[in-house]
């Protein structure tokens, strides 16, 4: 029997529209032709990907990294990395091809390095960004987007992780790395998913914190992290929460079977289980880690 191919992708996010599953993020492979992406029924069988944004069509020249999609007036706002800067590109179609945004060949003002962004709508149709600004290691900061989704707030701009504890940095390194910000309402309460620690160490690993606004205050879960590494499986970051049918997903990546590259695609089931009184449902996975396959 033919071993199943994984999906050789990290800082995956996926994107439901209309019955199917579109899978983005970073090709370790080429990460400097452009952005893939793959397309799904199910969210685990993939079929063969294409180039959702090629080098030359929008901003950046090198290090094309975690795309997110955006949908908003019949159009479909694609949010990067490349040159370890933000930009918007923006297509009719969830595969592409994407283009800047009126022509642009610009990133998002900025006052910095900025990486690793990802879209959140509020239930009143608020969009926020959350992403990581480089200095003195990889830190998240989340801002209000401007109307027409080139840029952020600079003004609503708010600091929301640091990495802080023991696990956070689990080897001690002088630029301690939170990274892969990720926001997910849940009746009144937000929960801010995150990633520890460098994204080449085997114990990059996932948490998450709790807060009352999209901009926190935040309390971290006493029980982080949820996703750790195992015996075979190492390096799991990058966390989304995603509803497949009724089932409750997260998707992450994880380090190749041997070393760290090309990184590969995983989900495990999630649920949120009720605590105490006053205290907000506990997020947890559980279930056996499954790979994306590619068709």
């Amino acid at each position: 029997m033919e071993t199943p191919r994984h999906v050789p992708l990290a800082d995956p996010f996926v994107f439901a529209h209309k019955g199917w599953f579109y899978l983005y993020g970073t090709n370790d492979t080429a990460p400097d032709e452009g952005l893939p992406v793959w397309r799904s029924r199910d969210a685990l069988h993939w079929e063969k990907p294409q180039l959702a944004l090629r080098r030359g069509d929008a901003y950046g020249r090198r290090g094309f990294w975690a795309g997110c999609v955006l949908a908003r007036g019949g159009k479909f706002y694609l949010l990067y990395t490349a040159n370890e800067q933000l930009a918007v590109a923006v297509s009719d179609s969830p595969m592409g091809p994407f283009v800047g945004v009126s022509g642009s060949r610009e990133p998002m003002a900025s006052i910095g390095k900025e990486i690793d962004a990802d879209w959140f709508v509020d239930k009143d149709g608020t969009v926020y960004i959350v992403f990581v600004r480089l200095g003195g290691g990889n830190r998240i900061f989340i801002a209000r987007i401007n109307g027409d989704l080139s840029g952020y707030e600079m003004s609503s701009v708010r600091e929301a992780m640091r990495a802080e504890l023991p696990w956070e940095n689990a080897s001690d390194a002088n630029w301690p790395v939170v990274e892969a910000g990720n926001l997910y309402r849940r009746g009144d309460v937000y929960y801010l998913i995150y990633t520890a620690n460098d994204f080449r160490n085997p114990k990059y690993a996932i948490g998450y914190a709790t807060g009352a606004t999209p901009f926190g205050p935040w309390t971290r879960h006493a029980g982080n992290p949820i996703q750790v590494e195992s015996a075979d499986v190492h390096g799991t970051g990058c966390g989304q929460l995603l509803t497949v049918g009724k089932q409750l997903y997260m998707i992450f990546h994880t380090h190749a079977a041997v070393g760290v590259f090309p990184r590969r695609t995983a989900r495990r089931k999630a649920r949120f289980v009720k605590q105490a009184a006053g205290l907000p449902e506990r997020l947890e996975l559980y279930g056996e880690l499954e790979f994306m396959v590619a068709g």
